[in-house]
Formats: structure tokens, sequence, C-alpha cells
């Protein structure tokens, strides 16, 4: 019990503080959305410390397909929210994404591949994200630019290499998946795709 208390302890906080960095002037919306998006991910990290299986850890992330459902669909925690003010279920896709992530973390030899794909989901997504949006120019497909697709796959290949430093043609080839992934799949389709993608890529390849 004392694992869930400081997991939502965690979340918590990270969750006031991106309140917080939204009341600034000087930090877009957007910064302060995905900079909860980039933080809660490290959750996972911790999740082996504070949880001996999955049985107690899966309701955290589990938990939170239902309050991101619930404040996707009222007018609670706006700066949670898409820019374009739309209704979008990108959180809830990322709460499914961790409870998947969490289920495949307790299982042995699992662990590296489940921080891999939960770290592209946070690093990865967000950072394409925020760079497209600010940067890109160039469009590929819907909103998704060039240099979104590019961040996709270098921070990709760059988290691959550092768990996996000996593996660099299967993690090129994960990032390059991965990259795809980012491009074809809109509207928060990739909160799910890009870990999945992660996962059962590493699971065959690494």
């Amino acid at each position: 019990m004392l694992g869930l208390g400081l997991s939502y302890g965690f979340i918590g906080a990270l969750v006031g503080a991106s309140f917080l960095l939204s009341k600034l002037p000087f930090i877009h919306s957007e910064g302060a959305r995905k900079f909860l998006h980039i933080t809660v991910v490290h959750w996972i990290l911790l999740a082996p410390l504070l949880f001996d299986t999955w049985h107690l850890a899966i309701i955290v992330p589990g938990s939170f397909i239902f309050i991101n459902a619930f404040v996707a669909r009222h007018k609670v925690l706006e700066f949670m929210k898409p820019r374009n003010g739309l209704t979008e279920y990108g959180s809830v896709l990322y709460a499914v994404s961790l409870t998947i992530l969490t289920f495949f973390l307790f299982n042995e030899g699992m662990q590296k591949v489940v921080f891999f794909a939960a770290l592209t989901m946070g690093y990865g997504d967000g950072l394409s994200a925020l760079l497209g949006t600010f940067f890109g120019r160039v469009k590929l497909y819907g909103d998704k630019t060039v240099i979104g697709v590019l961040t996709m796959f270098l921070i990709t290949f760059l988290i691959g290499l550092t768990l996996f430093p000996e593996q660099g043609v299967p993690v090129f080839i994960i990032a390059g998946a991965t990259a795809l992934s980012e491009l074809y799949f809109t509207k928060g389709l990739d909160n799910i795709s890009v870990p999945l993608m992660v996962l059962f890529l590493g699971v065959w390849l690494l």
C-alpha cells in the first residue's frame, strides 16, 4: 500500500508542477502539457522499487485510464488538454500503454525492453510533438512534420543504444519503425502505437 501512496503522490506532484508551469507567462501551454507527458513516464522506472509484482503496480496506470477519460470529457484540468481545444483521448491511450507495460515489467528478462518502450513514449513522442509544433515547417502526413518524425527516430535510437549498447542494428530498425508509427498514427493514437511497437520489436530483436 505504501507503493500506491508514493506512486499517486509522485504523479500528483508532477500534475501540480505542470499546472504551475502552465500559469507562467513565458511557458507555452503545450510545453506545460508535454512536461507532464514526459515526466510521468518515469513512474515505471520507480515501479520495480515500489512493488514486488504487477498485481498492485497495475492499479496506478489502470486507474488513470478512467481519470484521464473523465478529464477529457469534462471541463477540469484544462491545462492537460490539447492546444486545439478538441476532445482527444491521447491521455487515455497513454494510461492504457503504461498499464500494458506495467504488466510486462515484472516478467523475467523484460524490464529493459519495457523501459525502452516507456521512455520512447515519454521522451520520443513528447519532444517530437514539441519540436514539430514550434519548429516544424515541412509537413509529411496530416499535422506530422519532418522535424517531429526525425526527432522521434533520434530519441528512440539514443534511448535504445543507452539501454542496449551492443545492439546497434536492431535498435536502428526499431527506431525506424517507431518513427513511421509516429508519422501515421494521429489524434493521440501514437501514444499506444509507439510504445507497443518498441515493446514487440524489442522482444523480437533484442
